[in-house]
């Protein structure tokens, strides 16, 4: 058994977005999303974001979130171990559209929770669409994926399991090592 605190019956759903708080990572966007997805009478969420920013869009983040009236919504700045923050979380979100090789992404997988991602640069290359999480390309795709996940607990559980075993295969040290020598081989 793992110790994760997952939430696997249909009660809150606690989201999170971890990465610094800057412009190009559309973290924004994802309050805007929180945004309708109460209007459309889906209120049973949280969403958390970890991470630091300068201070002129950390206001704007703030005002969003007070003129939004959400009160389910949480800038929680810098964690000392986000692995262990990730634990009592349900779904992780990147919705930077040009994001290199997102390490976030992977500790998304290993701590056992699907992703939403931005259907762009390297996220699409670590998630899986529909197998790991769920990619979107517009603000209606990424409200939809988080209503689907919000009502679906069996698919969270599933994405994340399969994120997990997926990201344990192919994105770990080991293996890193064993491709960049028999590249290296290759070349010789």
């Amino acid at each position: 058994a793992d110790n994760f605190k997952r939430n696997y019956e249909n009660q809150v759903v606690r989201f999170v977005y971890v990465g610094y708080l800057f412009k190009k990572k559309h973290q924004l966007e994802v309050i805007k999303a929180c945004k309708r997805l109460f209007n459309e009478g889906f209120t049973a969420f949280e969403m958390h974001f970890i991470g630091d920013g300068k201070d002129d869009y950390k206001d704007k983040l703030k005002k969003e979130i007070k003129e939004s009236g959400l009160s389910n919504i949480y800038l929680d700045g810098y964690v000392e171990d986000v692995f262990e923050h990730l634990k009592a979380m349900d779904v992780g979100i990147i919705a930077s559209e040009y994001e290199g090789f997102g390490l976030v992404t992977v500790e998304y997988m290993l701590s056992k929770m699907p992703v939403i991602g931005h259907a762009g640069g390297g996220t699409s290359e670590i998630v899986k669409d529909a197998e790991t999480g769920i990619l979107y390309e517009s603000q209606d795709e990424l409200v939809f994926a988080m209503k689907k996940l919000m009502e679906d607990c069996e698919l969270r559980k599933r994405l994340g399991t399969a994120g997990y075993t997926r990201a344990s295969k192919v994105f770990n040290e080991e293996n890193n090592v064993d491709a960049v020598l028999k590249l290296y081989d290759s070349l010789i």
